[in-house]
């Protein structure tokens, strides 16, 4: 039933505004738990995981994020829809901290992160949620992966989870033998990317500028990477970190400022960057490189 009325009470809309933080203010406790590392029997390795509670000592329900690629109080501030909901079903709130991501990190000579997986990290929220709130029905939120971790949270532990909303969870794409059924292709995510920027072309004008560039140690030196590795990633390619970021923002191209980005940053913080020449035929690539930097 509570998921019923939340579900009618948000017509299934997802809000994650820097507003609703800035109204509520933050108010979570640090919570942490020793958590295992492989959750097998006999094996007493364990870690320090984090989590960020708020709510009544005895909720009538839990609201759970089940916290993804990323340092958990950077979901805590940008989403206070949770909070508002939370208020009107007396609910606790609480964040989980992924394994490997903010301060939720194993020891070093326990992990070449051969403990990263998504199985592992929905039996650390089911270990939690058993240990401190066994009996109160517990809906979990996510988005992006998170999303993903909220549906499989659901799906894997029915009776710890009573239901899940999750927003933009790609659970269909994850077969490709099923992307005719979403009207999707190889090419979508580049087309998505690509109509999140007016000045494209320009993107790829400084693409090839940064791919060309020979004097590596001196690119790294303009983007401020540490070397020449930490600019190139996992790749060949001189452009990689750059693409990388362009592929990443339009996650976070909201309307409105949030989590430190003006609104609308794609246009704000990128094609504002290249405008000063856009009417130069003759484009220097050094100005391109400094400003794909920028």
């Amino acid at each position: 039933l509570i998921l019923i009325f939340v579900m009618r009470a948000v017509v299934w809309v997802w809000v994650c505004s820097w507003a609703f933080v800035q109204h509520l203010a933050a108010a979570y406790e640090v919570v942490w738990v020793s958590q295992s590392l492989t959750h097998e029997s006999g094996d007493d390795r364990t870690f320090r995981q984090r989590y960020l509670v708020e709510g009544p000592s005895s909720p009538k329900a839990v609201f759970f994020y089940t916290g993804n690629e990323g340092d958990v109080t950077s979901f805590a501030l940008s989403c206070g829809w949770v909070r508002v909901v939370a208020a009107k079903f007396d609910a606790k709130v609480v964040f989980g901290e992924a394994r490997y991501y903010g301060q939720s990190v194993p020891a070093a000579e326990d992990s070449p992160f051969s403990f990263l997986t998504t199985e592992l990290i929905l039996k650390d929220y089911a270990s939690y949620l058993t240990q401190y709130y066994a009996g109160v029905p517990v809906i979990a939120f996510g988005g992006s992966y998170g999303g993903t971790l909220a549906t499989f949270f659901r799906a894997s532990y029915p009776e710890i989870v009573t239901g899940a909303i999750a927003a933009s969870a790609p659970i269909g794409y994850y077969d490709p033998a099923r992307w005719n059924e979403f009207n999707v292709s190889e090419l979508t995510f580049s087309q998505i990317v690509a109509d999140s920027y007016s000045c494209v072309d320009r993107l790829g004008d400084a693409i090839h500028a940064i791919d060309a560039w020979d004097n590596l140690e001196n690119l790294a030196s303009i983007f401020g990477a540490c070397s020449v590795d930490a600019l190139r990633g996992n790749s060949t390619s001189n452009s990689a970190l750059f693409v990388y970021a362009l592929e990443s923002l339009p996650q976070l191209n909201y309307p409105y400022a949030a989590n430190g980005y003006p609104g609308n940053p794609c246009e704000a913080m990128v094609c504002d960057a290249f405008a000063d020449d856009d009417d130069d035929d003759d484009d220097d690539d050094d100005d391109l490189v400094r400003a794909a930097a920028d």
